[in-house]
């Protein structure tokens, strides 16, 4: 699906990272995307909440907020690299 849509890398952070989620918890998914298409970021995070069966997050490593940055990378867990 990451490369269906662009992804160079993804990361999960927040509460699924570090193994604390519940059953109300929805998934954070840190992404660099490729760029091209501009619906591709819209269109992975409807069919990562498809599979996942519960609303995602998706944030752009270039449009972390300086002030969350440091804490959000020390959560994030990669899943993909391209």
């Amino acid at each position: 699906m990451f490369q269906k849509y662009g992804v160079k890398r993804a990361a999960l952070f927040g509460s699924v990272a570090r193994n604390e989620s519940g059953a109300a918890s929805d998934v954070d998914l840190l992404v660099e995307m490729a760029g091209g298409r501009p619906f591709d970021f819209f269109n992975l995070q409807e069919d990562l909440a498809e599979r996942f069966g519960c609303r995602v997050d998706l944030v752009e490593y270039a449009a972390l907020r300086p002030q969350l940055k440091d804490r959000i990378l020390a959560d994030a867990v990669t899943v993909y690299e391209k």
